[in-house]
């Protein structure tokens, strides 16, 4: 019985599931073990997605604290300056 699934083309056939999990089978072509709980591969999958999100806000921030930071110091520098202490 070769059933194939469609969503990873690989034949049921060719997967036997690992001991003791009932989320996780072995593809005996490549070896490979497949978590085939296609509801926590999704969560997965968007928790991934607000990660990235989350590190790209981040270093957005880090950039822009940055940037008020020099101006910061510019501003600094130009008040030092115009008071006569260069």
């Amino acid at each position: 019985m070769s059933k194939k699934n469609k969503s990873e083309g690989i034949s049921v056939s060719e997967l036997i599931k690992v001991e003791d999990s009932r989320d996780l089978s072995r593809d005996l072509h490549s070896k490979a073990v497949i978590n085939t709980n296609k509801k926590a591969y999704l969560k997965a999958v968007a928790d991934k997605k607000k990660r990235k999100e989350s590190e790209s806000d981040i270093d957005q921030i880090r950039n822009e604290l940055a940037e008020v930071k020099k101006l910061l110091s510019d501003i600094l520098k130009t008040l030092g300056s115009s008071d006569g202490n260069n």
